[in-house]
């Protein structure tokens, strides 16, 4: 806050500075851009690189895309010093009594029958009446409203933690507090924060550790490859203690020369340093729950640690824009299994025969395929030449590498209630609500997906367009195969999705990028900022944000407009149930309805007379709705 104060003051004070608006997302870029500056300078300051390939450098280590521009085993041991960095981390805001939570959306169990009594069943009359036309449910709504409840609610049965019982919303939205419960509510947040700041650092230095108390025995012992480590002129420790970082940082560095194809008989340390990788970015969400979850049932029951780390898990993001509810951790697990099964499998399967590969036990072309998959989307650690793998590999891992980030950032999405007001959409957790908006309703993941490859397309083929213009020398040259338009397009993809895979240079230990010429470069530079930026929300986090009068403002034009649209919706809903269940009198002059879907009109429609409508709605009146036992 004093921070944020300063800034408003100066301000105030240069009338250039007054019109720039400053956010969350431009602070980070700000904060991004600032690192690989000072960084650059650092790398820069022996001389033994130019400054755009120490800006490269700095900005791949900075953005974690790591693309090396020179070999990593020549530099400095103080130059290669990995700048260690929490993946995507947003910082969680501290609760303060003042702040007011709105009403968002009332939980469908709770508020229902208070809403209205006979919606608490289903729509159908406790006896058969042929006027009534139940209203038709299509699958796509039901599994559609299925996904939406299951990634969107709170997973709360109750809340021990509390002295009265809430009404929760979507999003974890507590409805109609007074100033007694906000308070008492505020208390539990803020404890549950403090918490989850131990736990956030216990858990980067823990894993960091057991890379290195890991590795450190094991290249110690290990002759063989203490040998090629010894070889790249370093030292067996530091080694271990790099690989353990760049492994779980997902920087992509590797201080031997050929990244890691030397060790790709090791099993041990490729199957730690995917745990690692995992860990460290794809599945840090689902490990973090995990850690939360197995720690509630260590300490006491009951204890106000056991209070905090309920509310973490019954409410992950008022806390923490990277933890998700159990369904929608369940769902990235999932996903992330789906995807890194079918990366390994395409490797199996398409480079059986690669010659390559004969000479490599199936067993351990298992392991290195597991390395691979876990690598490509995040880590760009390789353990093979993916310059000799099939073709369709390639274009596979360039597909792997581009959505990345899809899994957890729609999930961060999905779950930001300030998404849907910046996308247009609302979601609903009711049922009939499906029933009525139907083939309506947009559907979250196509909107989030529409947005982000609007969000990525453009700037891709924009690069990809002016490096062509400026290496046309090298790509006319038809017998430089390995400068090709393709292997440009792998290297922006992989500064773009910060991974760092590259296809590589003949008779050269560096990426393609680094064999650019320097406008390139910075091309690639400003692919790595951007694509670093891609996996954040659109609008602003409940998790980042502190409290203040506009965030108040805010939640309730947010809460105006979804209760807008919920009447709208129900009265829609009413509407379309008094015309379904009303008796069709067919009119005089007219084909019946099956005859007209059967045939058609061969000519203009009649039109009906208004004793013809009256006739229509004389029929006989509606039962009165009764709900069933």
């Amino acid at each position: 806050m004093a921070l944020r104060s300063a800034v408003d003051s100066i301000g105030t004070r240069v009338p250039f500075l007054s019109t720039i608006r400053l956010n969350f997302l431009s602070l980070h870029y700000g904060y991004i851009i600032t690192c690989s500056l000072v960084a650059s300078v650092i790398l820069y300051a022996p001389g033994n690189m130019t400054y755009i390939d120490a800006l490269l450098f700095a900005t791949g280590a900075t953005t974690q895309s790591g693309l090396n521009p020179i070999d990593t085993n020549l530099l400095l041991t103080y130059q290669q010093t990995p700048r260690s960095e929490w993946p995507a981390a947003s910082p969680c805001t501290q609760p303060a009594q003042e702040h007011h939570i709105t009403i968002d959306e009332p939980n469908a169990a709770r508020m229902r029958s208070r809403i209205n009594p006979r919606r608490s069943s289903t729509y159908r009359p406790s006896e058969p009446d042929a006027d009534f036309i139940p209203p038709e449910r299509t699958r796509s709504r039901t599994f559609s409203g299925l996904f939406r409840s299951s990634s969107q609610g709170p997973d709360i049965g109750s809340s021990p933690y509390l002295s009265w019982q809430p009404t929760i919303g979507r999003n974890s939205a507590f409805v109609d507090l007074t100033e007694a419960q906000r308070n008492e509510l505020g208390g539990i947040e803020y404890r549950a924060l403090k918490l989850l700041v131990v736990v956030l650092i216990c858990y980067f230095f823990f894993f960091h550790l057991l890379g290195i108390v890991s590795l450190v025995p094991w290249i110690l012992k290990t002759e063989r490859f203490g040998n090629i480590v010894k070889e790249a002129g370093l030292g067996r420790p530091w080694w271990a203690v790099f690989a353990s970082a760049s492994a779980f940082n997902d920087q992509g560095f590797a201080l031997t020369p050929d990244s890691m194809m030397s060790f790709y008989d090791a099993i041990f340390p490729l199957l730690l340093l995917s745990f690692l990788i995992l860990v460290g970015n794809t599945a840090f969400p689902c490990m973090l729950r995990f850690t939360i979850w197995m720690l509630s049932h260590l300490v006491p029951f009951g204890s106000p640690a056991w209070e905090e780390l309920r509310f973490l898990l019954d409410h992950p993001r008022r806390c923490f824009t990277l933890m998700f509810p159990g369904a929608a951790t369940w769902w990235l697990f999932g996903v992330l299994v789906v995807l890194n099964g079918l990366q390994l499998i395409i490797f199996i399967i398409l480079d059986l025969n690669n010659p390559e590969f004969n000479s490599i036990p199936i067993g351990i072309r298992f392991v290195d395929g597991f390395f691979q998959a876990a690598s490509t989307r995040t880590a760009g650690l390789a353990v093979v030449n993916l310059a000799n793998i099939h073709p369709a590999v390639q274009v596979f891992f360039l597909i792997m590498m581009y959505i990345s980030v899809f899994p957890v950032a729609i999930s961060v999405r999905r779950t930001n209630v300030y998404e849907e007001g910046s996308l247009g959409i609302y979601s609903y957790p009711d049922d009939d609500e499906d029933e009525t908006l139907g083939s309506k309703n947009v559907s979250y993941i196509g909107a989030h997906l529409r947005r982000q490859l609007s969000f990525d397309l453009w700037y891709i083929f924009l690069g990809l367009f002016l490096i062509s213009i400026i290496e046309v020398n090298r790509l006319d040259q038809k017998g430089e195969n390995f400068f090709s338009m393709f292997a440009v397009m792998f290297e922006i993809v992989s500064a773009y999705g910060t991974v760092g895979l590259s296809l590589g240079f003949p008779n050269s230990n560096t990426a393609l990028a680094g064999h650019f010429r320097p406008l390139s470069k910075l091309i690639i530079i400003a692919m790595e900022i951007r694509g670093r930026h891609r996996g954040l929300p659109y609008e602003l986090d409940r998790a980042i944000l502190l409290p203040s009068e506009s965030l108040n403002r805010k939640e309730s034009m947010d809460a105006n407009k979804r209760l807008r649209r919920r009447g709208s919706n129900m009265s829609t809903f009413s509407v379309a149930t008094r015309q379904q269940s009303m008796p069709r009198v067919p009119l005089k002059g007219t084909r019946s309805s099956s005859a007209y879907q059967r045939g058609g009109w061969l000519g203009s429609r009649p039109e009906p007379t208004p004793s013809q409508i009256g006739a229509a709605n004389t029929g006989p009146p509606l039962r009165p709705h009764q709900e069933g036992v």
